[in-house]
């Protein structure tokens, strides 16, 4: 059981580790908040939503912690961990969700454009959820449209670039390996 849930618990480390020390105090153009962590929720496999939204609810309580915020995070998080699953189906093939019922959720396995689709859907709501709870009303809606926005395209393009990495990493460790 400890050796199926360890890259999880790794990719949960490095995940809370980088917001929490490089993107927490990063705040673009006093507009655009980037949160990085939603690439580990989008990169649990498929297998077990039950265990996926466990480990969505984990990062994001963890984030509320650390940003000593009233349980946004793990609202949103929780949020997006229950309906990954439902967005991977309908953006995806019958087929290709099957193929990934035992694989993490990355780039190569599914393309890099039902990728960028899966994650766009999936940061919409998590910012519209996250910056709506934390103003507590949508009184502010015009205000906060543009942080939301701005932040989606952030989060989107701190994502892409370390599932690119990773798999850039992967391919050259394969490579040594033989």
């Amino acid at each position: 059981m400890i050796k199926a849930i360890r890259p999880y618990l790794i990719n949960f480390i490095f995940y809370f580790l980088l917001q929490t020390l490089l993107f927490q105090n990063l705040v673009m153009f006093e507009a655009a908040i980037c949160y990085v962590y939603l690439g580990y929720v989008f990169s649990l496999p498929t297998n077990n939503n039950t265990l996926n939204i466990i480990f969505s609810f984990l990062m994001g309580l963890s984030i509320d912690i650390a940003y000593d915020s009233l349980g946004v995070h793990a609202i949103s998080c929780t949020f997006i961990g229950y309906y990954r699953e439902k967005m991977l189906s309908l953006l995806s093939e019958k087929d290709q969700v099957d193929d990934l019922r035992d694989n993490n959720f990355i780039i190569d396995q599914i393309g890099i454009s039902k990728f960028i689709l899966i994650i766009i859907s999936g940061a919409i709501l998590h910012h519209i959820i996250a910056f709506y709870l934390d103003t507590g009303s949508f009184s502010l809606f015009i205000y906060h449209i543009d942080k939301v926005f701005f932040s989606i395209l952030f989060t989107i393009s701190v994502v892409l670039l370390i599932q690119l990495a990773s798999i850039k990493l992967l391919q050259k460790s394969l490579r040594k390996s033989y």
